[in-house]
């Protein structure tokens, strides 16, 4: 793992963020954080109902929905499903409010811990394809053990074209933070 990332894990802890598993009276969290991050990043989110029905057909046994809180508010929130041995990230979702105590990465670290303790051997990894280069750099370090299989999507905002603004913006925000 990098030091930097191992930093940031250490930071969250520190700056009182905890991580939870979500019981199903709480998926309306779950679902409000997706809807925030639907709207931020400028994807389509599934109903309710969808995640509820995960959430009945794949915890405990296959799954894990994650939450990162501080002081009772839910700031970010991730889900990790198991298959034999490849763990698979399957949605995230964040709040705009205290970003600066790296919930992000205290909710990676609790779900790379619990796919290790169901004994992965590999990653499936979905992210947009301008983030996909510093997740797959990230997670190599972190897991070197592990195969990672990328899976990268394109948004609609990437494919309206380069050249505006806010996508100006994101690209070269993700670029520095590779580097």
């Amino acid at each position: 793992m990098k030091s930097k990332w191992r930093y940031n894990v250490r930071l969250a802890e520190r700056k009182a963020v905890t991580v939870r598993a979500l019981a199903p009276a709480d998926l309306q969290l779950f679902d409000e954080l997706m809807h925030t991050t639907g709207q931020r990043d400028g994807f389509a989110v599934h109903s309710p109902a969808y995640f509820a029905s995960s959430y009945d057909l794949l915890v405990p046994a296959q799954s894990v929905y994650l939450l990162a809180e501080f002081e009772g508010q839910p700031l970010a929130s991730i889900v990790v499903a198991i298959t034999g041995q490849t763990a698979w990230y399957l949605w995230g979702a964040s709040s705009d409010r205290e970003r600066n105590r790296m919930p992000n990465h205290a909710l990676q670290w609790a779900g790379m811990r619990w796919a290790r303790e169901r004994g992965f051997k590999s990653l499936i990894v979905v992210t947009s394809n301008y983030h996909m280069p510093r997740a797959m750099a990230e997670l190599s370090h972190q897991l070197p053990d592990i195969a990672l299989i990328a899976f990268p999507v394109v948004s609609d905002r990437l494919k309206a074209g380069w050249p505006h603004g806010p996508v100006l913006r994101l690209l070269f925000t993700e670029y520095v933070k590779y580097m």
